[in-house]
């Protein structure tokens, strides 16, 4: 199960200059050119495959050749709009609220309304080869100006065995084409750029130091802020610590502090689910750069419980009328919970459903029989009163 995560997010700029150049290194290459032409943006591919044998044509759209392009126009990490053209000149449209969850293919998903319209075209050339194109409003590329899009490209062949579609940026397999993984298309070259962002090992309401990194060209600001808060279901808000960034050779390194609340652990639906905002400013407060992230117990940037003492003794148990009674509780319960690591009979462990117990007071074996009496034993020792246990 995963816990750490960084995320990086490569750059694409909406001005026709850098096109994306995507290859399998088998013989599918693709180059996608991005460019805005007053109220529109264009992504146009192309695209060339390895000549096969003519295939039939699949009533689904991607199982045939086409061109994906997937944003996230609010820069959230968590809405997908998704437009494709396929070989036939047809566009699909398809919208959902999505996140990766612990295990690699786990995903959690909500569908939206579809997106407006698109455009879209799709030319054959010679065997194996084709341009496709897509035209969209800006406006449903960019939700506002502080902030790029989400963006991720795809490019999928029609050959007698379905081979993988290229992609930009790269798929993560931990992840697979959600936006949390998304690159960022700005919409010019003349902006702060972040390009990640690494969390390590973010436990319930403990600060995380997070690592911001990013690049600004000459002419923009040198230095400012990196703000962080965390958005709980229900609207409440925990701001966190800033930091100072400051610019040289054109790159950038701040670490500002977080803390995930407890609070934010259960959400009533996933669009509602605990959000990190990450927020940068220039020395006078304008802000230069935004971006959202789900977070929770089993999706998004995954949060957890973190058990045993620690380096110190375990607290004491609070009195009801601590006004900080729960979050002092939850302390005092799971300080004294050992913190188990999985073991197997590959590792020298007495059967493969063996707890560890890193303190070495309380290893489990749960094929052992008499596992329920160990387990309760162990709990009637460190919690005195029964209500606790």
């Amino acid at each position: 199960m995963r816990w750490s995560v960084q995320l990086l997010s490569p750059a694409a700029v909406a001005d026709g200059l850098a096109p994306l150049e995507l290859s399998d290194g088998e013989g599918r290459s693709a180059v996608v050119t991005i460019s805005r032409d007053g109220q529109a943006v264009e992504f146009a591919a192309q695209a060339r495959g390895r000549p096969s044998p003519v295939r039939p044509a699949h009533p689904e759209w991607h199982n045939r050749a086409h061109l994906v392009v997937m944003l996230d126009p609010a820069h959230d990490h968590a809405t997908q709009r998704l437009y494709a053209v396929d070989d036939a000149g047809t566009v699909h449209g398809w919208a959902s609220w999505l996140a990766p969850g612990e295990e690699p293919g786990d995903r959690t998903i909500y569908k939206l309304d579809d997106p407006p319209p698109g455009a879209g075209r799709f030319e054959r050339l010679d065997e194996g080869a084709f341009r496709a194109a897509l035209r969209l409003p800006a406006e449903q590329v960019w939700a506002a100006a502080d902030r790029p899009a989400g963006l991720r490209v795809k490019v999928g062949f029609h050959e007698e065995y379905l081979p993988a579609a290229l992609s930009w940026p790269a798929t993560m397999t931990w992840a697979g084409d959600v936006p949390l993984t998304f690159g960022d298309l700005y919409p010019s070259s003349a902006g702060l750029r972040v390009e990640q962002i690494n969390i390590p090992t973010p436990a319930w309401s403990e600060p995380v130091e997070l690592t911001v990194r990013g690049a600004v060209p000459n002419d923009a600001p040198r230095s400012g802020r990196v703000q962080a808060r965390t958005i709980l279901p229900g609207d409440s808000e925990e701001p966190g610590q800033p930091a100072i960034w400051q610019a040289h050779a054109g790159r950038f390194d701040a670490r500002p502090v977080v803390r995930f609340s407890h609070r934010g652990k259960w959400a009533t639906d996933m669009p509602s689910t605990g959000v990190l905002e990450l927020g940068v400013t220039d020395d006078a407060g304008q802000v230069l750069w935004v971006g959202r992230y789900p977070f929770g117990f089993d999706l998004g940037i995954i949060v957890r419980e973190r058990f045993g003492p620690g380096a110190g003794q375990p607290p004491p148990r609070p009195e009801p009328s601590d006004p900080d009674f729960v979050e002092k509780f939850r302390r005092y319960v799971l300080a004294r919970l050992p913190d188990y690591r999985p073991a197997r009979t590959r590792d020298g462990a007495p059967s493969d459903f063996y707890l560890t117990d890193p303190a070495g007071q309380a290893n489990l074996d749960l094929a052992a029989d008499d596992w329920p009496r160990r387990l309760a034993e162990m709990l009637a020792e460190r919690f005195g009163r029964w209500d606790d246990a």
